[in-house]
């Protein structure tokens, strides 16, 4: 072996070993849950009608890819807080939101959550009332629409908030996510809409409540998962990296950022699908004695200006050519065409761009706690404005 191919050896074995040293003592010092692979369907159960839901009776602590540990608790019902029970409280108001992920604020600490958040606003205004968040993550219209049918006549809501998401488009048009089996409803030629189950025979044939079908195949972001420094440094890698987000291309990706400047996009979504799911939601709840109205996650591609500009720069798009308030739009539309309840965000946050950013920056488009926070005081002013408590 020659004289420098010893050096090079040698140079990667100490390496090698220095590493192994400093990640055993992050597994020493560190408490298991900083460093630990955390797999989101570990918060979900298996459901025949629904394809999946929360765990009930969940009481977890993982790491969020941003911040310090976050403690999370479901009910039986799957429902957080984990406090939340059926039977109502005297002189004391109930809302359940519904929808998934970005409803849901998984990664936020309690207090920042959108449920919380609405909650304290209430109070603050002398309005008695519980918030409870039924959100799932992964959930797109339809499954939200049978969680309401299923939780609406049990828990007896004075008010149901579904909060949409630009990606239910896609979920409501497909039987499944990932590789996990969803129902899903079709149109049919009389106008109707049917029921089709989740196919779960075809899509996982050996179903098992561990989730192991979700594994993804070994990759370099998923060897990470299991270092366990990079896990404890992670939250501080990304709060550098978000510091400096302009320069990263990474922040559209991944994204649904044609529909806001692409008309042929917009055509092929299918919006009668999702009026003919809200309209269900709307007379549902009001069937038991709940107010409804739904809103849209203001998007990262809506209020955030500097992501804006990159679609636009890596698209090479006409900037006259974005439309921001296309979604928006399209769900007022449906709103006053249906009659029913919708909460614009858009210019609310527009107002108070200055309090930003919203979102969990640079690579995640989900609310963090100042975006939650916001989306809490525009509800709680419509909710006030319209007397719907």
């Amino acid at each position: 072996m020659t004289t420098t191919k010893k050096a090079g050896f040698l140079i990667a074995l100490s390496t090698f070993f220095a590493l192994a040293v400093v990640e055993l003592g992050v597994r020493v010092i560190y408490p298991k849950v900083y460093w630990s692979k955390w797999d989101s369907s570990k918060d979900w159960k298996y459901d025949e009608e629904l394809g999946w839901t929360n765990r009930p009776n969940l009481d977890t602590n993982t790491l969020s890819r941003f911040s310090a540990p976050v403690r999370f608790q479901t009910n039986s019902d799957g429902i957080t807080p984990g406090h939340a029970t059926r039977k109502r409280k005297k002189n004391i108001k109930r809302i359940l939101i519904i929808g998934d992920s970005i409803v849901l604020g998984r990664a936020i600490p309690y207090t920042g959550t959108l449920h919380a958040s609405l909650e304290r606003v209430l109070r603050q205004e002398n309005i008695s009332v519980e918030v409870f968040n039924a959100g799932v993550e992964g959930y797109s219209t339809d499954q939200s629409w049978l969680r309401l049918k299923r939780l609406v006549p049990k828990y007896k809501p004075d008010l149901v908030i579904y909060g949409f998401c630009s990606n239910d488009f896609l979920g409501n048009a497909k039987n499944s996510m990932g590789r996990l089996p969803k129902p899903r409803f079709v149109i049919n030629k009389d106008g109707s809409i049917s029921f089709v189950e989740a196919p779960f025979r075809e899509i996982s044939p050996k179903a098992n409540p561990s989730f192991a079908s979700l594994e993804q195949p070994y990759n370099i972001r998923r060897l990470l998962s299991y270092w366990a420094t990079y896990q404890v440094v992670r939250p501080k890698l990304i709060s550098l990296f978000s510091n400096n987000f302009l320069k990263s291309n990474n922040l559209v990706r991944g994204i649904d950022s044609e529909l806001y400047y692409d008309e042929d996009v917009r055509k092929h979504l299918d919006k009668k699908l999702l009026s003919m799911l809200l309209t269900r939601m709307y007379f549902f709840s009001k069937k038991h004695g709940a107010n409804f109205l739904y809103y849209s996650h203001p998007d990262m591609l809506e209020i955030w200006d500097p992501a804006i500009d990159l679609v636009i720069q890596e698209r090479k798009i006409p900037k006259e050519s974005y439309n921001r308030y296309a979604l928006e739009n399209m769900l007022s539309d449906i709103s006053k065409i249906q009659g029913i309840k919708f909460v614009p965000m858009i210019d609310y946050f527009l107002e108070r761009k200055s309090q930003g950013p919203f979102h969990m920056l640079p690579l995640d488009a989900h609310s963090n706690a100042t975006g939650y926070y916001l989306t809490a005081k525009r509800l709680a002013e419509f909710i006030e404005d319209d007397h719907l408590l």
